[in-house]
């Protein structure tokens, strides 16, 4: 009776001591941020090239000192004149991806413009609009070349870097949204990261900001 007894009490103190699950994360990315789950990025050394601030920095260096202008005029049109296609083994999914990219409302060569900001910023964020493609009866927002009545990409449009607010993470540091509050309303609006496109120049720490 004391062995069954004595049984009892260690299957139920197994069951009340937590198992380290397999698939958990221990980790973290040990990116430095102001906050646990939403804040914003603090990996940069120079108090001046911080935030907002430094994003306003990039953009006076950018736009006003005409060398550093006009190297990335070059850079960009140098990649505007690169030609872009979609591969893969399933020619019906290139095909729809490929008119995707041609049913947008603005060119593909736009869109790589706006993304190469991220050479300024050192990221870029878009958002994914989508669209069912029914013709023109979409009105002219969501108006396409094909009325297959499947769901395409209406825009891809930039998020400016000088609206971020805050980016949202979970525990371990993965981005879940990039929150903004931009002109001319000033309304603070959450973008989850399955809704955009995130480009940086690089990923380290899985830094949002490159």
């Amino acid at each position: 009776m004391a062995r069954v007894k004595k049984a009892v009490q260690i299957v139920d103190k197994q069951e009340r001591t937590p198992e380290r699950r397999t698939f958990d994360e221990l980790g973290s990315s040990g990116l430095q941020r102001t906050g646990l789950t939403r804040g914003s990025v603090d990996e940069e050394l120079l108090p001046e090239l911080k935030g907002t601030r430094g994003r306003t920095v990039y953009r006076e260096m950018r736009d006003n000192d005409a060398v550093v202008n006009a190297m990335f005029f070059a850079i960009e049109m140098l990649v505007r004149q690169s030609q872009w296609r979609v591969e893969g083994d399933d020619q019906e999914a290139v095909d729809f991806v490929t008119s995707c990219m041609e049913d947008c409302s603005h060119t593909w060569e736009d869109f790589i413009t706006e993304v190469l900001s991220m050479l300024t910023f050192g990221f870029s964020f878009h958002e994914v609009v989508y669209k069912r493609r029914n013709g023109t009866a979409g009105g002219d927002k969501a108006s396409s070349r094909f009325d297959d009545g499947k769901i395409g990409w209406r825009k891809l449009p930039i998020r400016a870097q000088e609206s971020l607010s805050d980016w949202e993470f979970d525990e371990e540091g993965g981005v879940q949204s990039f929150i903004q509050s931009a002109p001319p309303r000033y309304t603070e609006v959450s973008i989850p990261i399955n809704r955009g496109l995130l480009f940086r120049v690089g990923v380290h720490k899985g830094n949002p900001e490159g």
